[in-house]
């Protein structure tokens, strides 16, 4: 099952990409983590369960359907759990796949650099260099990037094993009482192959080793949007950004440490990551403390003069003002 980049937070303002970062973005997320993973878990998949890895695939479904489902026959019980086999090869995909997009993504500063100066030497060769302006605004750029914080091994795998409960709790709560997921499977399918039918394609409709890998690549495209779903939840409300706590944007009762995970690889990645990506703007108060001298004794037996009325005015405004900026920080407004 496959995924994307971590989830951007819409509270804060984007960062501008130069073409080697969206370059690398479509290389690790769209073509590693979605389309190099979803194909290799489709392929694992379907050679386990239709092909000449279907031996070993049966062998592991008697095994377990007998645990879930020990008073029914053998070959209903290996019927039974496949969804729950096929789902799980692919999660397994996934967690492979997870290694080397992690590996990207902490060196993504490098390596972008390293291909936007290659970017730029093209640029001067062919006499069509960058201005200076431009050079410098390039190297912001580049230094914004260099200081995006990147998420930890904790809040990813804490996001991916929120991600996959989702998955499982859908999973199994879909073959409660009926087999849902075999009769989506035999859905879609059916859709697909009658639409090709219609425009023409008569021979794909019939093929019976495309019916097959619809209904894998069906599990892999539902069970990818309900982990994505399960990191949405996650990241958004049971552990929100620290600064959408801060500012009383959520209640202290639906922020907890409950972990999480995204669709199956690159969709997680990292509610943490937000965490440590925002700066509050707010500034400890600068206390000054001023020694005045010790006062005479002759001093001290003055009367006590009392303050003007507008000095007394402005004191009490003072007063005000600093209980009004206190209420509404604790408020979060």
């Amino acid at each position: 099952m496959s995924g994307g980049p971590p989830p951007s937070d819409p509270n804060v303002p984007a960062r501008e990409k130069l073409p080697a970062e969206k370059k690398f973005d479509q290389a690790v997320y769209g073509g590693i983590s979605y389309a190099a993973q979803a194909g290799t878990g489709i392929a694992l998949t379907y050679w386990l369960k239709y092909g000449s890895g279907k031996q070993h695939f049966d062998k592991v479904a008697k095994w377990v359907g007998s645990k879930i489902h020990p008073s029914k026959a053998t070959a209903q019980a290996i019927e039974d759990v496949s969804p729950l086999l096929m789902v799980s090869t692919m999660i397994m995909v996934g967690n492979t796949f997870l290694l080397p997009v992690k590996w990207l993504e902490n060196h993504k500063p490098e390596i972008v650099r390293k291909w936007h100066e290659n970017h730029v030497q093209k640029k001067q060769a062919s006499g069509d260099p960058y201005t200076p302006e431009e050079l410098a605004h390039q190297q912001e750029c580049l230094k914004q990037l260099e200081e995006t914080p990147k998420q930890t091994w904790g809040s990813l795998i804490g996001g991916r094993a929120f991600g996959l409960a989702s998955v499982y709790t859908v999973l199994i709560g879909m073959d409660i009482g009926k087999k849902r997921n075999k009769a989506a499977e035999e859905y879609s399918a059916k859709v697909i192959l009658k639409g090709l039918d219609k425009v023409g394609l008569k021979s794909l409709s019939k093929n019976q080793t495309l019916e097959k890998y619809i209904h894998v690549g069906f599990l892999d495209v539902f069970y990818s949007m309900v982990s994505a779903g399960g990191l949405y939840v996650y990241s958004h409300f049971i552990k929100p950004p620290k600064h959408a706590k801060d500012e009383g944007l959520l209640p202290d009762m639906i922020v907890g440490p409950t972990p999480a995970t995204p669709a199956l690889n690159a969709l997680e990645t990292d509610s943490n990551k937000y965490e440590s990506s925002i700066e509050l703007d707010k500034k400890p108060r600068q206390f000054t403390e001023t020694i005045t001298p010790r006062k005479s004794a002759a001093d001290l037996e003055k009367p006590r003069q009392k303050p003007s009325n507008a000095a007394e005015s402005f004191r009490q405004k003072i007063a005000m003002e600093d209980l009004s900026k206190d209420t509404r920080t604790l408020s979060g407004v």
